[in-house]
């Protein structure tokens, strides 16, 4: 299984507040608070029914992995509509009884998953002819998802969704509907999620001191030396008796 840990990446910001202090004539800047958030990597990819693979972004897909039961449809030379990685959905993993997966997965937490598809049996290349339900952790995607008459015969499609997970491990299921052919799969990926950081790794919050700094003050907020007949470049008061030209 996959270190959480080793596929986060880190970034900082502060938040700065700057306040006019007409009064004193200074300016105050106080660093309210620096915050590290993770920003969170792929935990799986899974070239369900195939291999492993590295696709046009460079992502690593590992191999058909987690599963429980079905058997292995290949259809190596189909090209495959909308997408440019065909190797992934030219792999896929079947079963009349159903599909099921259950992948590991350290924190409980809220996970986003996304499963891929294309129907690249001849025999179903028409809509109505496959057709299955599929649930990831209980949440229900689709209650009767037909992939070819989501996207059409032999193109890439998915369906996503975000579910917490409390039990160590996300569970997927196709299960077949009466009239319908097997559920079939061709690839899993699994993100942490926001949330999922903050529960492992929390977020950093510190407050600084604030610094003052003084600004040159304007000719006629000085005080005139009548004596010395010159301003006095370091007094702040306004002048009181005497006219200042």
């Amino acid at each position: 299984m996959p270190n959480m840990k080793a596929l986060v990446e880190w970034f900082s910001m502060s938040i700065v507040v700057t306040i006019d202090n007409v009064a004193t004539l200074a300016t105050t800047s106080t660093t309210v608070a620096s915050i590290t958030l993770p920003l969170i990597e792929p935990l799986y990819r899974i070239n369900v029914g195939g291999s492993a693979y590295t696709d046009s972004n460079n992502n690593l897909w590992s191999a058909d992995s987690y599963y429980q039961g079905g058997q292995v449809f290949l259809a190596s030379q189909q090209a495959i509509a909308n997408t440019q990685d065909d190797v992934l959905y030219q792999s896929a993993r079947w079963s009349a009884q159903g599909l099921v997966y259950d992948i590991p997965v350290s924190l409980a937490a809220e996970y986003h998953v996304r499963l891929l598809f294309a129907d690249t049996f001849r025999g179903t290349s028409q809509p109505n002819q496959r057709f299955f339900s599929v649930a990831v952790e209980a949440v229900t995607l689709s209650s009767r998802f037909d992939i070819t008459d989501t996207a059409g015969w032999a193109t890439a499609t998915e369906l996503s969704a975000s579910v917490n997970v409390a039990d160590g491990s996300i569970s997927i299921r196709l299960d077949p509907i009466t009239g319908g052919d097997t559920p079939k799969l061709s690839g899993i990926e699994v993100l942490g999620t926001q949330a999922a950081a903050d529960a492992l790794f929390g977020t950093t919050t510190t407050t600084s001191a604030p610094t003052t700094t003084r600004q040159p003050l304007p000719r006629a907020w000085k005080r005139y030396n009548v004596t010395l007949g010159h301003y006095q470049s370091d007094e702040y008061e306004s002048p009181s008796c005497c006219s200042l030209g």
